[in-house]
């Protein structure tokens, strides 16, 4: 625990890298233990250091390149993803900000709301079509 009583940290990192290739994210995963794997090529950190010292300590240079991008996630947040991602966040946020859980439903509005939004699309874009056809029928006679 730090002294912020979080563990790892406050502050959350998102790292992505250009190549998940070699060792690097084993390196970032032992080098920090309070992580949250995304992908083969981004990872969450907790840590109390600041970019530049993340940066620095899991090497951001690769064969004269720079080989990562490094991102400060803010302590308000939203989106989509499983709820154990929103509880690993959840615990590096600050104790004096009002805390509000995502809903557990969450994770299964976003495929609705992009089916209706969909469906609405297909509706406009139908009665749209069905309009120009009657404009050119009218326009014959």
């Amino acid at each position: 625990m730090t002294q912020e009583g979080v563990p790892g940290g406050s502050r959350v990192f998102s790292i992505h890298l250009k190549d998940p290739e070699g060792d690097r994210i084993q390196r970032i995963r032992r080098d920090f233990p309070y992580h949250f794997q995304l992908s083969p090529s981004s990872i969450l950190i907790r840590t109390n250091h600041d970019a530049i010292q993340v940066a620095e300590k899991i090497g951001f240079i690769r064969d004269g390149q720079i080989a990562l991008a490094i991102f400060k996630v803010s302590d308000v947040f939203a989106g989509f993803y499983d709820a154990d991602l929103w509880e690993w966040l959840e615990i590096a946020r600050p104790e004096t900000e009002t805390k509000h859980p995502a809903p557990e439903s969450i994770k299964h509005r976003a495929p609705l709301d992009g089916l209706i939004k969909g469906v609405v699309q297909g509706i406009l874009i139908g009665i749209g079509i069905l309009l120009l056809l009657f404009c050119s029928v009218l326009r014959m006679t």
